[in-house]
C-alpha cells in the first residue's frame, strides 16, 4: 500500500487531533462516565443476587465474551485497513494524498469520532434499559474506530510502532484482566479510586485550550498527563469488570446476550487503552 509520506501525513494527523480535540476530550468524559455508571450498575447487580444457585463453573461463557471482542477488534483491523488502502490507492500523487484524499480523510476522522460518542451514548442508555447489548451498535462502533484508526495508517506510524503498542496493550489488559478475574476479594473500592481519577481527568480536560493557548509544548505534556491518568483509569475499570464476570461465571449467570455486553465493555476498554498507549508511543519516539 502507498501511503502518504512521514512529514505530509503527520501533518494530517496534526490538523485533524486540532480540529476534534474538544471532541476527544468530552468523548472521554462521556464513555469514562458511562464506564463507571455501567460498572456501578453491574456491582448492584451482582450484590442483589448473593443467595442466587452457585452453578458449574463454565468457561463457555468467557469464550462467548472473548469470541465476540475478538469479532469486534477484527472488523475494526479489516475497516481500518481497507479504508487506509482505498484512500491511498485512489487519491495520492506521488506517495502524498492531493486535496480531495486529504478532505476526505478529514471529513471521515471527524464523522466517525463523533458517531462512535454518539453510539456509545446510544448503547449505554438502551443497555441500561432493556438490559441488552444491540449486536448492530456494537458493529458500527467497530466501523467507527476503524476508519478513526485508518488515520494512523495514513499517517506514516510504522507497523511497528502499531505491533508495540498493541503488544503492550494486550499485556496490560490480559494481567490486570486475570488479577480482577481470580481475585478472591471484592474490587468495588476500585470504583471509587476510579471516579476520584475520573473527577480528576474531567476537570483536567477542562483547561485543554488554555494549555494549548499558552504554549503547544505545554499541550503536549499535558496530553501525555491526561493519556497516563486515562490509561490507569482504563485498567481500573477493567479490573473491576473482569471481578465481576468472575462472579457471573460462578453463579452461572451468563447467557450470549449478557455475552455480548462483556465483550462491547472490554472492547471499549481495550480500544482506549490501544489508543492512549499508541500515542504514548509515537510521541516518545518523535522526541528521541
Amino acid at each position: 500500500m502507498k501511503a502518504c509520506s512521514p512529514n505530509f501525513s503527520f501533518r494530517i494527523i496534526k490538523k485533524l487531533s486540532e480540529r476534534v480535540a474538544f471532541l476527544f476530550y468530552f468523548g472521554d468524559f462521556v464513555y469514562y462516565f458511562f464506564a463507571f455508571w455501567r460498572s456501578y450498575m453491574e456491582n448492584v447487580k451482582n450484590a442483589s443476587n448473593e443467595s442466587s444457585v452457585v452453578a458449574k463453573i463454565t468457561s463457555k461463557f468467557l469464550a462467548a465474551v472473548f469470541g465476540y471482542m475478538f469479532i469486534g477488534l477484527l472488523v475494526t483491523a479489516a475497516v481500518s485497513l481497507g479504508f487506509s488502502y482505498f484512500i491511498a490507492a485512489r487519491y495520492s500523487e506521488n506517495g502524498l494524498l492531493n486535496d480531495v484524499g486529504y478532505t476526505i480523510v478529514m471529513i471521515s476522522g471527524i464523522v466517525a469520532v463523533v458517531l462512535s460518542y454518539v453510539i456509545t451514548f446510544i448503547n449505554n442508555i438502551y443497555s441500561l434499559k432493556t438490559g441488552k447489548a444491540p449486536w448492530v451498535g456494537f458493529l458500527l462502533y467497530a466501523v467507527c474506530m476503524g476508519v478513526s484508526f485508518s488515520l494512523v495508517l495514513l499517517s506514516g506510524v510504522d507497523f511497528g510502532t502499531i505491533g508495540e503498542a498493541l503488544g503492550l496493550t494486550a499485556l496490560s489488559f490480559g494481567v490486570v484482566f486475570l488479577i480482577g478475574y481470580f481475585a478472591k476479594s471484592d474490587l468495588s473500592p476500585l470504583l471509587l479510586i476510579a471516579f476520584a481519577l475520573l473527577i480528576c481527568i474531567v476537570l483536567a480536560s477542562a483547561f485543554w485550550f488554555l494549555f494549548y493557548l499558552i504554549n503547544p509544548a505545554a499541550f503536549s505534556w499535558f496530553n501525555v498527563g491526561i493519556s497516563v491518568a486515562i490509561i490507569i483509569f482504563c485498567l481500573l475499570i477493567v479490573g473491576f469488570e473482569a471481578n465481576n464476570i468472575g462472579k457471573i461465571v460462578e453463579k452461572g449467570q451468563g447467557n450470549s446476550n449478557l455475552a455480548l455486553y462483556c465483550a462491547f465493555s472490554l472492547y471499549t476498554d481495550f480500544i482506549a487503552l490501544f489508543v492512549r498507549i499508541l500515542y504514548l508511543l509515537i510521541v516518545s519516539k518523535k522526541r528521541n
